[in-house]
């Protein structure tokens, strides 16, 4: 509700008290034509839902309005953010399917595409019932597959991504079980340079994908020559936040029984530069 109306209903309210000291012993008659502003102004206001509606109305649209699209998409997260918003996105409005689409059709403008992704990742955070629909949509398949070629919103892909997983045993399952699975976060990792952003939230969903839920069972982490040697890069880095990503990868690594691999990509705890994180190898090489 605008502040405006705010203010107004507020106003009403104050200048129609019986007294603000809660002394008065009646509530004095008044003529209805004095409500009726207020009913006309309270049955202009529009539920979540009906709003979400009306977006999605305009995503749907096969007009390519690109402003007009990415404004809707800015208004749907904004409610998505809500839980019951965002169950009943995917779950009566069945909206999580024209997110995917949007994600998964190469003429989709990078925006558009990136705005998708971010609902996603947000309806699906820390949320089983809308993590459990969007992987009857399909959603993994399409992100994996989108994550592999992008150019433009990796990091939000990911976010998607780590949102339809985490914190969930049997998708977690599902999501290593897949043939492109892990392959799409770690092709991610060669582009640390130019998407930093993107790099940094691989790192951190190839880690909780071995941290969290600790007692489920799970094949070893990735641990190629080619992956290991992008790692040991990134615990040299000058930006703590990653060498500290990177650091915490290789924790998962030695935990999963992979210390050999990582003792034979030259990974040592003299690699990084940042003592920090120097200490926080030394628990474990």
């Amino acid at each position: 509700m605008a502040q405006g109306m705010n203010n107004a209903i507020f106003e009403f309210c104050m200048r129609h008290s019986d007294d603000p000291s809660g002394k008065a012993e009646g509530i004095p008659e008044r003529d209805p034509a004095e409500y009726e502003w207020l009913r006309q102004a309270l049955a202009e206001i529009k539920s979540d839902y009906e709003r979400m509606e009306n977006c999605m109305g305009i995503l749907n649209n096969d007009v390519k309005d690109v402003d007009a699209k990415e404004i809707a998409m800015e208004e749907v997260l904004y409610f998505v953010e809500d839980l019951d918003n965002a169950v009943d996105f995917v779950k009566k409005m069945k909206s999580g399917k024209t997110m995917l689409k949007l994600i998964a059709d190469p003429d989709t403008p990078p925006s558009l595409r990136e705005g998708a992704a971010n609902i996603i990742g947000t309806v699906t955070q820390n949320n089983i019932i809308s993590q459990a629909i969007l992987l009857t949509d399909g959603a993994l398949p399409i992100l994996i597959d989108r994550l592999i070629i992008e150019e433009h919103c990796r990091a939000k892909l990911i976010y998607a991504i780590s949102g339809c997983v985490r914190g969930n045993k049997d998708i977690i399952t599902a999501f290593l079980s897949l043939p492109k699975g892990l392959d799409s976060i770690v092709s991610v990792l060669p582009h640390f340079e130019k998407d930093p952003r993107a790099a940094k939230k691989a790192l951190f969903l190839l880690s909780a994908l071995w941290r969290d839920i600790p007692d489920m069972p799970r094949p070893a982490p990735p641990q190629s020559a080619e992956t290991l040697s992008i790692v040991k890069q990134l615990l040299q880095s000058t930006d703590i936040d990653t060498a500290e990503l990177s650091a915490d990868y290789v924790v998962q690594l030695v935990a999963h029984g992979a210390a050999s691999a990582v003792t034979s990509a030259g990974i040592t705890c003299d690699t990084p530069t940042d003592e920090g994180v120097q200490k926080r190898l030394k628990e474990v090489l």
